[in-house]
């Protein structure tokens, strides 16, 4: 299993026929975040920071994930891919992408338990992946509260993709989305004071009006299996802010 765009790809270990194929189906997918193995029995999920390529291994009994940490190629098309036949583009040598060099990589080892432990997982690459911002300020008001939350999404199988500025530039817009197949009962909530929040198509077209609890940011609605849901919030933004 491993994240996609706006999905949890689950693959067979097996791989999928491919007698007749002129090119073997790949061995290496992309993800997102993370990739997890597992056999009902226990699992491990590997979170990497832009190292979004990763193989699953068989070796007897036991199974590997396999992280890309680099892809060097000394030519740019070759006559004896195993891959494929023939070329795919000019056999022109590509020195410079042979990557050569010192690096770092950042990635984690999250082991779990059971089957695979979604909420687990999806919480723990969200802070894996979200570096903490820190500023320092001058002086701090008195009259700043000890804590302040933006918003809040639950449940964790909802994963936020957007936080930005409307295109017209009149709205908060919010995207997530539904990792599960089956449909889960949405909250958001949070210390912004909103007028109005509309349900929106990816384009940022409003459809319909949600209601919410006045005063702050507090919203209930259904979301589907696997749908992909923007929101555009009119937020009542202090005026030391605007």
């Amino acid at each position: 299993m491993s994240d996609g765009k706006f999905y949890i790809e689950k693959r067979a270990i097996s791989g999928q026929p491919h007698e007749g194929w002129v090119v073997d189906p790949p061995s290496v997918f992309p993800h997102e975040r993370w990739v997890a193995l597992s056999d009902g029995n226990s699992g491990l999920a590997v979170l990497s920071e832009g190292l979004p390529e990763h193989n699953i291994v068989p070796d007897g009994d036991e199974m590997y994930i396999a992280l890309t940490l680099l892809r060097c190629i000394g030519w740019l098309s070759v006559q004896d891919n195993p891959s494929r036949p023939g070329h795919a583009g000019p056999p022109a040598q590509t020195p410079d992408a042979q990557c050569q060099g010192s690096y770092t990589f950042r990635y984690a080892l999250l082991p779990f338990s059971g089957d695979f432990q979604e909420d687990l997982v999806l919480n723990a690459s969200r802070q894996f992946d979200a570096k903490p911002q820190v500023k320092q300020l001058h002086q701090t008001p008195l009259s700043h509260p000890a804590s302040l939350s933006l918003l809040q999404l639950s449940p964790s199988t909802l994963v936020m993709s957007t936080i930005k500025k409307s295109e017209d530039g009149k709205y908060m817009c919010l995207r997530f989305y539904n990792s599960k197949e089956t449909a889960v009962d949405a909250r958001i909530e949070g210390d912004l004071a909103v007028k109005e929040v509309w349900r929106a198509r990816a384009d940022e077209t409003a459809i319909e009006q949600i209601g919410y609890q006045e005063l702050k940011l507090d919203i209930d609605f259904t979301v589907d299996g696997y749908e992909i849901v923007t929101l555009l919030l009119d937020v009542d933004w202090p005026a030391s802010v605007e």
